[in-house]
């Protein structure tokens, strides 16, 4: 009896736990340690100085300086709400110019458990990469097909092989596998989000792996490049990208060509370590390519290797900086991708100067009603909610939002973010009418562009009912918990504590509007559900027990 109450216990706090790592996963700051120098932040865009200053600021800009290596801090608010600030984690607008240095890093992680940030560690000490694991395939690949549809639904199919070897890992245990699969699927979804950049990104790689592969294979002489290039074409990567790792590996004349796109292959199927270690191998072949350079400092970065993704990411500044005014748009993305590292790599006094230059000319050669400055609002609104200055933040989210909208549409999938930090942060100020229409848009666009049974799509239905029942909706709340519950039971079974956890709200919802039997007949089902889950917990531990004991 005491167990089966520990469970009802339980039951009640997870879905809440749920909602709490989905709103707390992306404002977790970098560990903190001694406090250093708070970071000279910009000047609000508002006061951008005169075309001839800006323009002369762009032509004479010193290259930055080399970055000491400093200990990991939370980034620290040094100015008003209206001053851009220390990015973090923001949805980037597509098909805007300089579109190669807009993609995002996801903004929260809606995997099925949490996963703390891994530590800072030097370069010289990183995890070997671990090889690809192949994916099981029934029938051989046929013809490849091609265009969004064919690229979303190849995204859409990885995402539910890395999720069952991720159900896998978190079964036998396997930490270090549930972590690499945690952040690869974090990355993935933020990949559909972004589909359109994602869907030009694979076409313009196998484009390029496509060319070197005919260029190898020549008069057909080489066997292994034909052979690889019909495998591509049937959209199977996998002996290409094996064939651009040991050519990366040679004397070549194309092995940094190969090295590169080797790891773009890798980073196509979220293999982030592989990926990265055919990146440091292109960028020591050609030091020289802000392409290179770029895929190389966000993948470290990723995977928290900031030493190296800062010195890789300032070289390209630096290249950026030798052009003068030739490029002053792709500049300005490459400080303000340099500053967002140094704000995670604990370099805060290097990232206000950056983030300074960055929207100065932002703004001058965009407009200030431009996607990008939408960026860098919703970016001050993150760093702002960090610091614990709520207020400051909707109120910049509000006008992040508001030129999106504008530029994209109130619909557009790239506005899922923004619109989930926004929604969870006016539950928290008690704003709850605001925050239902955001959740019901939320759902909306991840109805459209998600599989009926993402996770996604539960953990916004159970926010949406919450929003709802505090504001007395019931009949709404009810509505959203149920669509919850349909989401979990598709994903997970009948059975599992993730539907035991709805059923105990709706049936808190159920007793309070009076409906005693029905709420009696939920609770009995979920306390069911813990109480089977406990049994089958327990006789896994009488099994290894034994197996220890044998």
């Amino acid at each position: 009896m005491h167990r089966l109450i520990l469970l009802v216990l339980a039951a009640a706090a997870l879905l809440g736990l749920l909602l709490v790592l989905r709103r707390r996963s992306a404002r977790r700051p970098p560990e903190a340690v001694e406090p250093a120098e708070p970071a000279a932040l910009p000047e609000t865009p508002e006061t951008v100085e005169s075309p001839r200053a800006a323009e002369a600021t762009e032509a004479e800009a010193e290259p930055v300086a080399p970055l000491e290596e400093e200990p990991v801090q939370a980034p620290a608010v040094t100015g008003t709400a209206a001053e851009p600030a220390a990015a973090v984690a923001v949805p980037l607008p597509q098909g805007e110019p300089g579109a190669a240095d807009r993609t995002p890093e996801p903004a929260f992680a809606e995997t099925m458990e949490p996963v703390a940030p891994a530590e800072t560690a030097p370069a010289e000490a990183t995890a070997p990469p671990v090889a690809p694991e192949p994916v099981a395939a029934d029938t051989p690949p046929g013809p490849a097909e091609s265009g969004p549809a064919a690229c979303a639904a190849r995204l859409h199919r990885l995402e539910q092989q890395l999720r069952a070897r991720l159900e896998a890992a978190i079964a036998r245990e396997d930490d270090p596998q549930r972590d690499r699969l945690q952040r690869a699927l974090v990355l993935l979804n933020d990949r559909l989000v972004h589909l359109d950049d994602s869907c030009r990104d694979e076409a313009d790689c196998r484009i390029q792996a496509l060319a070197l592969l005919d260029e190898l294979a020549g008069d057909g002489a080489d066997t292994a490049a034909a052979a690889a290039a019909r495998a591509l074409r049937a959209d199977d990567p996998g002996p290409a990208e094996a064939l651009f790792a040991a050519l990366g590996e040679g004397a070549d004349p194309v092995a940094g060509r190969a090295a590169l796109l080797g790891g773009r292959l890798a980073d196509g199927r979220v293999d982030l370590e592989r990926a990265l270690a055919l990146y440091r191998r292109a960028v020591a072949l050609t030091p020289d390519n802000p392409d290179a350079l770029l895929v190389a400092g966000r993948t470290a970065r990723s995977l928290y290797h900031y030493r190296e993704a800062l010195d890789w990411l300032h070289t390209r500044v630096r290249l950026y900086a030798e052009r003068g005014v030739e490029d002053p748009v792709g500049l300005a993305l490459a400080r303000r991708e340099l500053a967002y590292t140094c704000v995670l790599g604990g370099q805060q006094r290097q990232a206000g100067p950056l983030y300074k230059e960055a929207m100065t000319a932002l703004a001058r050669h965009l407009g200030q009603d431009h996607a990008e400055m939408a960026v860098c609002w919703q970016q001050i609104g993150e760093l702002q909610e960090l610091q614990g200055e709520d207020d400051k933040a909707v109120t910049l989210y509000r006008k992040a939002l508001a030129i999106l909208e504008r530029q994209r549409g109130a619909e557009d999938p790239s506005l899922l973010p923004l619109l989930d930090r926004l929604a969870a942060l006016c539950v928290e100020l008690e704003l709850e009418e605001e925050a239902v229409g955001h959740y019901t848009r939320l759902i909306r666009i991840r109805e459209r562009i998600l599989r009926p049974d993402h996770p996604q799509l539960a953990l916004c239905a159970a926010s949406l009912a919450e929003a709802c029942r505090l504001l007395g909706r019931y009949a709404e709340a009810e509505a959203a918990y149920r669509k919850a519950l349909t989401v979990n039971e598709a994903i997970h079974g009948p059975d599992h504590p993730a539907v035991a956890a709805v059923l105990q709200e709706l049936a808190k919802l159920c007793a309070g509007q009076g409906r005693g039997e029905e709420a009696q007949a939920l609770r009995a089902r979920a306390d069911a559900i813990f109480a089977r889950s406990l049994e089958a917990g327990e006789r896994h531990t009488g099994q290894e027990s034994l197996t220890l004991d044998l």
